[in-house]
């Protein structure tokens, strides 16, 4: 403690006046408060000037076109420029959709139509009275199963992304079952994708990347359904097509490509344009690469079993078909599946069976009638799922799932 001075003269203390000085501090706080507006936006304009002086980030200080953008002036009082275009860009957006299913509808119509009309319907009659049930309870049980191991292909890829919190198979079998429903009855071919990535959000610690398995998952089927082909197409070459040689060399190609995408999109994505560059750079990354390969070959498999349904339904109404050539032939008809032209694949599918299987000397009709069983078993399956959906509803939450 430090003793007061003994010089020290109480007269020399100046007067306070207590009252004025508290009665001026609302005032003061008013003028300080009104003033940080002001002080604000000196700061933020003097940022460019500061940048260009600093010799560390004037290299990468951005354009002034991207200042605006960085450093927006907000007024409360009036909307944004993204506020007000929100109708408008939502009104736009619904446009866009109607005119794509308004051109799926006018595909279907048309490729059913031009179809239907070089074949007789007499014929096509006779070819699905030859199916029989029994091949179409095969037929759907083979779908169901491939569905199981499609779930557990989607278990193994969200392993090699480190998912932390995986769920159990039983609830990714449900949700593919779900997901087919919504797939095949809702025009866009997506729909039960985002359900199935919506479902498994808790699995990834940022929003998206159970959505991005789930897209990653489609790739990998795609280069799966591209292999098998190209594989099916060196053991049976079709017959007055070009060089067998050549299309399984492209399709190797695209497979291998696909394939690629989930490795090597991360680092490419910046050179890619638009939405396809940003996708590709938000891509999760590989943290077990090894399990890729494992999902490969299950999309080989899911495929075959593809092509052992297509057999089922075939041999019953076209018994001279041999299974090798329906292995060879109904997964590069169901390349046709991955080109979204069309509302559930109709029409599209169907002129693809007619021109593979005319290659060896199906009708037009036989092959028709096998591509529309095929569709009426995909049917039947997504009604076993919405079924599913109805009576247990798919646990939407981040809770644990059994």
């Amino acid at each position: 403690m430090i003793p007061a001075s003994p010089t020290a003269d109480v007269s020399d203390i100046p007067d306070i006046d207590v009252p004025q000085r508290r009665d001026s501090v609302p005032q003061r706080v008013s003028e300080r408060r009104d003033s940080v507006p002001q002080r604000v936006s000196e700061r933020r304009d003097s940022v460019p000037q500061r940048v260009s002086q600093h010799p560390s980030l004037a290299a990468q200080r951005p354009s002034a076109s991207a200042l605006p953008a960085i450093l927006p002036r907000v007024d409360a009082n009036d909307p944004t420029e993204s506020d007000a275009a929100a109708p408008e860009r939502a009104a736009s957006a619904k446009g866009r959709a109607r005119l794509v299913l308004g051109v799926k509808i006018l595909v279907t119509v048309s490729a059913l139509g031009y179809t239907f009309a070089r074949m007789s319907v007499a014929d096509l009659f006779g070819a699905v009275g030859r199916l029989s049930v029994t091949a179409v309870i095969l037929a759907t049980a083979l779908t169901l199963a491939n569905l199981v191991v499609a779930a557990f292909r989607w278990r193994v890829l969200l392993a090699a992304y480190g998912a932390r919190d995986i769920p159990k198979l039983s609830f990714l079998s449900r949700a593919q079952l779900v997901g087919f429903f919504y797939n095949t009855f809702v025009p866009g071919n997506v729909t039960g994708d985002v359900l199935r990535g919506h479902a498994t959000r808790g699995s990834f610690e940022g929003p998206l990347g159970s959505y991005m398995v789930v897209a990653l998952e489609r790739f990998f089927g795609l280069a799966g359904l591209f292999t098998l082909g190209a594989v099916g197409l060196l053991l049976h070459p079709l017959p007055g097509v070009m060089r067998a040689d050549l299309l399984a060399a492209l399709a190797f190609t695209m497979a291998l490509a696909i394939a690629l995408i989930p490795v090597v999109g991360r680092k490419v994505g910046r050179f890619l344009p638009g939405r396809i560059g940003r996708w590709a750079t938000n891509l999760p990354a590989v943290e077990r690469p090894a399990l890729l390969v494992f999902v490969l070959a299950l999309s080989l498999l899911t495929h075959t079993i593809v092509g052992l349904t297509g057999h089922v339904l075939l041999d019953a109404i076209a018994p001279q078909i041999s299974a090798a050539e329906s292995l060879v032939l109904v997964p590069l008809a169901m390349i046709s599946m991955y080109m979204p032209l069309s509302v559930a694949g109709l029409g599209v599918r169907e002129a693809a069976f007619v021109f593979v299987f005319s290659k060896i000397a199906v009708s037009r009709a036989d092959a028709t009638a096998g591509s529309l069983a095929f569709f009426a078993v995909c049917a039947i399956v997504a009604a076993m799922g919405g079924l599913v959906h109805l009576l247990r509803p798919l646990d939407l939450g981040l809770a644990k799932r059994t």
